[in-house]
């Protein structure tokens, strides 16, 4: 049974009002976010609104902390609820803005006033037609996953070498797919990759300092594992590998957490690397603490909570590193996760961590001498730039499963400037293992407009939608228009 959260139509044409009108029946609504509630939310479906118009801040920098906790923890509430009519989604432009503030002249006196006086108020006052065209929201019937495999030989018989892997999920979730950018989430993981990548290229193109461990680098698509698993060369390096590091989320923070399915077995590769990820805090940041996450796979969870979860059922040894200590935390899955909301110099600082504690795992230093430093060089430069870039366009799910994305070519480049063996693979879903969440997806953008209408052109109205997805669906670009009309 396939449970579908989200908006089911997309379709509008009528006017606008907003919260403060006394009824909304027929009515697109336009709020701020930050003056909505659930509850208003709720009431504004259950009176038969024909759609809803959020308007987002334009810099969410100016947020509070205590209330940006709140839009973030109101945003996932929202995710969680199945709704009948068209929500979009926009930042308040100049041009919004003045929209708004004429749609609330007319509803300025409450619900007090009765349905005679809101009337007339609205004959003497300028009405703004909302409209969407084109045809309604339909699930993909071709999804094409993309993943990137890169591999850094050790020195050796190949098939005779052991292998490490680490991993990134690129793709991002929020409320809107074309508004979530995801700097720390995981914008961070993908720039720690590729520079992890880097240097770790360094010791394999030099023949004095070539480990006898091989190391595989993933670029994933979120949920996308369980495919390699088969006959492909993939299935059999994943399934051979001393541990598998999936980076998620560390942007942030003062703190490392490594997030486990089951705690490794005291001696094996991935408690070692665990410990020299504790040594290399001590070293590097003695204000940082590493500590472990141990958390049980829940089957009944309608998505897993960690990357790693997909290798550890499994049974290979698998966890992933984050600053956050719980995969619950609001961010994970957010518009507001942009590049303002990591810190570019600890993400610096955790992935020297991160590649000292590697490092030291290649050529088995497991003892605790200090003087050992294999990565002097400044990192935050190149962090800096890869993070910048990332999270200036959105990564949504649904905007980037239809095979090669942009995105996914530049990835691939970028891998191939320090790792020989590269490889893009392209994967297509078995319909029969369909998840039990699935999204219904819808994009749209303002166009310029010309006489008395509004120019909405930095504006982009997406269709908001629900839980992760693991299949994406169809997007489709309607028409949106916000025309002016006179009154009586």
């Amino acid at each position: 049974m396939l449970l579908l959260r989200g908006s089911r139509s997309s379709v509008v044409s009528t006017e606008a009002r907003t919260l403060h009108s006394s009824s909304y029946h027929r009515k697109v609504v336009i709020a701020r976010l930050t003056d909505l509630t659930h509850g208003q939310f709720n009431e504004v479906v259950q009176q038969g609104a024909a759609g809803i118009l959020i308007f987002l801040p334009q810099n969410f920098t100016t947020i509070a902390p205590d209330k940006l906790k709140a839009l973030m923890e109101l945003e996932h509430a929202l995710q969680e609820d199945a709704v009948p009519i068209p929500v979009y989604f926009a930042y308040e432009t100049d041009e919004l803005k003045d929209m708004y503030n004429s749609v609330q002249r007319t509803s300025d006196n409450g619900r007090t006033t009765s349905v005679a006086q809101e009337l007339w108020s609205m004959l003497k006052a300028s009405g703004f037609q909302l409209v969407v065209s084109g045809s309604q929201a339909k699930m993909i019937s071709d999804v094409q996953l993309s993943s990137i495999q890169g591999k850094l030989s050790g020195f050796g018989v190949e098939e005779q070498l052991p292998t490490g892997v680490i991993v990134a999920h690129y793709d991002t979730f929020g409320i809107s797919p074309a508004l979530s950018f995801g700097g720390d989430s995981n914008g961070s993981g993908v720039a720690a990759l590729l520079e992890l990548a880097r240097l770790l290229s360094r010791l394999y193109t030099n023949s004095r300092t070539h480990p006898h461990i091989s190391v595989c680098i993933l670029f994933l698509f979120r949920f996308t594992p369980l495919l390699f698993f088969s006959s492909s060369p993939e299935g059999s390096l994943l399934a051979d590998s001393l541990f598998t590091m999936c980076i998620d989320s560390i942007g942030s923070g003062d703190d490392l957490y490594v997030h486990v399915s089951k705690p490794p077995r005291e001696g094996s590769a991935a408690a070692n690397l665990f410990n020299e990820l504790q040594r290399a805090a001590t070293r590097l940041a003695p204000e940082m603490r590493v500590s472990m996450v141990h958390k049980k796979i829940n089957l009944a969870d309608e998505s897993l909570a960690w990357e790693h979860e997909r290798f550890s059922m499994r049974r290979l040894p698998a966890f992933t590193v984050s600053h956050l200590p719980s995969h619950r935390a609001p961010s994970r899955s957010s518009i507001f996760d942009t590049a303002n909301s990591l810190e570019k110099d600890k993400l610096a600082r955790n992935v020297k961590v991160l590649a000292e504690a590697l490092a030291r795992i290649l050529y088995n230093v497991t003892d605790n001498e200090s003087s050992l430093q294999v990565f002097r060089s400044s990192l935050e430069d190149y962090l800096g730039a890869w993070v910048d870039l990332l999270s200036s366009q959105p990564r949504g799910a649904q905007l980037m499963a239809k095979g090669k994305a942009p995105l996914v070519s530049m990835l691939e480049q970028a891998l191939s400037r320090h790792l020989k063996e590269v490889r893009l693979s392209t994967f297509q879903p078995d319909k029969r293992c369909l998840p039990r969440s699935c999204l219904l997806l819808l994009c749209c953008q303002c166009p310029p407009l010309g006489g008395r209408a509004l120019s909405c052109t930095n504006s982009e109205l997406v269709k908001r939608l629900s839980r992760p997805p693991h299949l994406a669906p169809v997007c489709c670009a309607p028409t949106f228009k916000v025309s002016e009309q006179p009154g009586a």
